[in-house]
């Protein structure tokens, strides 16, 4: 099978000036295909700058390429994934290749799709079997003005660009520079898309005077000097902008100003100053069209209402008359207002520029009309899409328009396009407005989109509920009041609020217990429509919030009710025991039972994937990586990494929730990447978090941890501030319990570094006293740890060590190796300080044996630290100096700040036999002197070596004194001297 450049193979390439840098990046990226590193193009650039130009170009002159094209239209709502069904309409299968996915098997629409994850991975093997079929030849994909995408196609084009990765395929994408008030989804996703795929990022620029003078060289043979004339002209009225440009030249044409000579070899340039050429490009267009006869233009304004592609049919139907539409299309044609599509019988507009000039110029009352016979046509086809019958009665002002965006709203939630469904409910709502005919429509409308926002948004979705449950009660409609009070409760448990959250949870239980036979039937036939099935199980949710905030033993009541009893009010079972399983993975791993809490998860995960709920299926993976691999299998590394991979792939397939533009799903594994001390990647995906607001309790412990030992205690406070707003005094069950307890010992540890030991002692009672209310095992171990630091603080190691001691009795049964590592260090740091430095030496290497097992570099650090203070205390200072110089490589290269002074402080306990360098000077000391040496100020060295300027004072203080020198350079002269530099 020959690859096929068939899209656009008939067309003449574009006159491209100024291009090359553009030209020369698209043939590095298809390079890279070539050699099996698949990637995304990604063109921007202002309308009219060239970009379709340079796709033009690029596709002629690709030989031996697969090409694909798929495009987004303007005005007309795009359907969820409309240049996808776009691109698969236009595909024809050759021997040997792949038939069409399934979900696209229709032409020009999306099937019943079963779901999400399904789609998807239809959708990438259906690429990567292309691909295979081109006899390693490269697959292109273009995908045209994406600035107008619906955010599932952008959702899909993140999707398939990471997984193309290694196979010979290309996705070049272009769309438009941000400059509207319309959201635009891909560039939303832009952070997503470079931070997650290989990407190439192409900006299309305005033209400079010289670049528009070698475009009007290859369009105009003038003289020189009446080139650099006209250039200059140009450059002057169009601004660099090629389409507007070129415009302006076929003006100029037309105007008898450029004059042709027969044959076309020679050219006159006139009098510029003399001709009123129009200064923008809209006012070329517009003399164009002037020039049409008013039959012809009143047929063209028809066509630009129908959209940037022309149904000839439709375009008849409406007109009235087939031969007066035809000799209209012909004069568009002739007069480069239209152009033939390439891929079927209709017409196109020529440019964006030029539809949007003529649509603009048609009366409002007229455009009206036109969109309601439009639209009415359509519907009486049979099959309309939705969003396009939706999209021309919004511009019509007709009724109808809020039943269709509903309709398209469903259509979109059928899609698992989220996002779409949000846009098309809140526009029907809008639409609606505050007509008391429509209560109850605005009511289910609002508790729609409050559930759609629980991930993106909770608080805007409770304001939805809240909205809904006024209108319930002005309308003493129980039903509506049941739902929208329950699902109040049921987001602001997902926001954190521990305390109206669950309340109001149970709150609309009660009332759904309460409705009468009419009701419960119409909540049956509601929840068989499909709009709430995916998400309605009130009492297995209700086990999840409870379980959330510690209430373990009420959480674990709900969870089994919702797994036994079937006389409860949700009749959707699969989701019901999901989420029950979720509600019980968390509880058993919080007491200690990990077998049951791994099978929990397990049926939980097993459930949520066959229901395609794919964020829940990540938050449930995230809980079993959590609370169950890492508390008791830390050391079970390959299966760790799985089940983090697995969390990730869900999230990245769930569509309009967990994986928006501002969201990366590796999120999930962010406790993961600390402890294998992938830290620059997890300090990146903390800022995101932060940013996303609603979803920092979640993470908070980790990040605030990881941002102590970077040296940045005030952000750690922050977060721990934030979240435990009553200090010392926050009590159990209003925020989430386990993410509460790492903060109480973030908090304590910040305490003690400060010196604090009061309030490190009063932030360690309220971690006692929390583990004390639920009786929960997790944390104890960590407590006593944490215990024993807070007793050598005070100089009493022998009750330290007690408390060492229990911490791993607790850590050990259950075993939980990352537990079992901090009471080992715990023990020997003890140990040393009575001077039992055998059994501290013990502890501490099984600590560090156990670092290795569990791959956790800084827990290796760590431990190393303690053995080295150990060591000097043994006055052993060639090994404490090793321990030290190995502790602090991995602590520069995690820029781990906090224990890089701490080392610091060791490396000047220890003499300069030991450190094997002149003058006593240590190894920390010659890093600092051989900066200084190269002239870095004190504040670079610190930003070099990860320490404080006024560690690096402080060293330099310590340098001179041994070197018996008082400046900066005496000390590098006498480093020269004795060949250190």
């Amino acid at each position: 099978m020959e690859p096929a450049n068939s899209m656009m193979s008939s067309a003449k390439p574009p006159i491209l000036a100024g291009r090359e840098r553009e030209v020369q990046s698209l043939e590095q990226a298809l390079g890279q295909a070539r050699s099996g590193r698949g990637g995304i193009a990604l063109i921007s650039g202002e309308a009219g700058i060239g970009k379709s130009a340079l796709i033009a170009d690029f596709c002629a002159h690709a030989n031996d390429t697969r090409i694909l094209i798929g495009q987004c239209y303007e005005l007309i709502e795009t359907p969820p994934f409309g240049p996808w069904i776009e691109m698969f309409s236009r595909y024809s299968a050759a021997a040997g290749e792949p038939e069409l996915p399934a979900e696209f098997s229709q032409r020009g629409t999306v099937n019943f799709v079963q779901s999400q994850q399904r789609l998807y991975h239809d959708v990438r093997d259906f690429f990567l079997a292309l691909a295979d079929a081109s006899n390693s030849h490269p697959l292109v994909l273009i995908l045209e003005d994406m600035h107008w995408a619906d955010p599932a196609s952008v959702q899909l084009l993140r999707y398939v660009a990471r997984e193309i990765d290694g196979f010979p395929v290309l996705i070049v994408t272009t769309y438009r520079d941000a400059d509207g008030p319309e959201p635009c989804y891909i560039a939303q996703a832009l952070p997503a898309l470079v931070r997650e795929t290989n990407v190439t990022r192409i900006q299309v620029s305005a033209l400079v005077e010289a670049e528009v003078q070698r475009l009007v060289a290859c369009v105009v043979p003038l003289f020189p000097a009446d080139e650099r004339r006209l250039a200059s002209y140009l450059y002057d009225r169009a601004e660099g902008n090629p389409l507007f440009t070129t415009e302006l030249i076929h003006s100029l044409e037309e105007r008898r100003v450029v004059k042709r000579a027969i044959g076309g070899e020679s050219t006159t340039l006139g009098k510029l100053s003399d001709i009123p050429v129009p200064a923008l490009a809209r006012q070329v267009i517009e003399e164009r069209l002037s020039r049409m006869d008013s039959a012809h233009r009143r047929l063209l304004d028809v066509a630009a209402v129908i959209g940037r592609v022309v149904d000839l049919e439709l375009w008849v139907a409406l007109g009235g008359d087939d031969k007066h539409v035809r000799a209209a299309a012909e004069h568009a044609l002739r007069a480069r207002i239209l152009d033939e599509n390439h891929d079927g019988p209709n017409l196109r507009f020529r440019h964006t520029l030029i539809r949007e000039t003529v649509y603009e110029g048609i009366p409002v009352p007229t455009r009206a009309a036109l969109h309601r016979d439009i639209a009415n046509a359509l519907i009486a086809s049979g099959q309309p899409d939705p969003d396009l019958v939706a999209s021309h009665l919004t511009r019509a002002r007709d009724d109808r328009a809020a039943k269709w965006l509903v309709w398209a709203g469903d259509h979109a939630q059928q899609a698992f396009a989220w996002e779409t469904a949000i846009d098309r409910y809140g526009r029907a709502l809008d639409l609606l407005g505050s007509s008391p005919g429509h209560a109850t429509e605005q009511a289910w409308l609002h508790c729609l989109l409050g559930l759609l926002h629980r991930y993106t948004n909770p608080t805007s979705g409770v304001k939805h509920l809240e909205h809904a449950a006024r209108l319930a009660t002005r309308s003493s409609d129980r039903l509506l009041g049941a739902v929208s009070l329950y699902y109040q409760g049921h987001l602001r448990s997902f926001a954190g609020d521990g305390v109206r959250g669950p309340q109001q949870q149970a709150d609309g239980i009660a009332v759904f217990r309460a409705l009468d036979a009419p009701d419960r039937l119409r909540f049956e036939r509601i929840v068989a429509s499909g709009k709430f099935a995916r998400e309605y199980s009130p009492l297995a949710s209700y086990a999840v919030s409870l379980t959330l905030f510690g209430r373990y033993d009420d959480g674990h009541s709900a969870a089994e009710q919702a797994l036994f009893d079937n006389n409860v009010v949700n009749p959707h079972q699969g989701m019901r025991h999901a989420a029950a399983f979720r509600a019980l993975a968390e509880i058993y791993s919080a007491q200690g039972r990990s077998n049951a809490g791994k099978q929990a998860a397990s049926q939980a995960a097993e459930l949520f994937e066959q229901l395609d709920h794919q964020a829940m299926l990540g938050n449930t993976l995230m809980i079993e990586l959590r609370w169950n691999a890492l508390e008791y299998a830390a050391d079970q590394i390959a299966e760790r990494r799985a089940l983090a991979d697995r969390a990730v792939q869900a999230w990245s397939l769930a569509d309009g929730t967990v994986a928006d533009a501002g969201f990366s799903p590796r999120c999930a594994c962010v406790p993961l990447l600390i402890l294998e001390g992938h830290w620059d990647e997890a300090s990146e995906l903390g800022a995101m978090i932060l940013r996303r607001n609603w979803f920092v309790e979640t993470f908070a412990g980790n990040l605030a941890q990881l941002a102590r030992w970077r040296g940045d205690a005030c952000l750690a406070w922050n977060m721990v501030n934030e979240l435990h707003i009553d200090g010392p005094r926050s009590q159990p069950g209003r925020f989430q319990f386990q993410y509460g307890l790492e903060l109480q010992r973030v908090a304590a540890s910040l305490a003690l570094d400060a010196g604090n030991l009061d309030e490190a002692g009063s932030w360690l009672d309220t971690h006692e006293r929390w583990l004390a209310w639920n009786g929960a095992i997790l944390g104890q171990a960590e407590g006593r740890a944490a215990r024993a630091e807070w007793h050598r603080a005070r100089g009493e190691p022998h009750v330290a060590g007690q408390l060492a001691r229990a911490a791993l009795d607790l850590a050990t049964n259950p075993r939980r190796p990352l537990a079992m590592l901090a009471a080992y260090r715990a023990l020997g740091d003890a140990l040393t300080d009575t001077g039992a430095f055998q059994d501290g030496l013990d502890a501490l290497e099984l600590g560090l044996l156990l670092s290795q097992r569990c791959a956790a570099p800084f827990e290796r650090a760590l431990t190393l630290h303690s053995l080295a203070k150990l060591h000097i205390c043994r006055e052993d200072y060639g090994r404490a100096a090793q321990h030290v110089e190995q502790a602090a490589s991995i602590a520069y290269r995690l820029n781990a700040t906090w224990l890089v002074e701490r080392l610091d402080q060791l490396r000047s306990a220890i003499p300069t036999a030991a450190s094997g360098l002149p003058r006593g000077l240590t190894a920390r000391e010659l890093d600092v002197l051989k900066l200084v040496a190269e002239g870095h100020s004190n504040a670079a060295v610190g930003d070099r070596l990860s320490i404080s300027p006024h560690t690096v004072h402080r060293h330099l203080a310590n340098i001179f004194a041994k070197l018996e020198v008082t400046t900066r350079t005496a000390a590098t002269a006498w480093a020269i001297r004795a060949r250190l530099l």
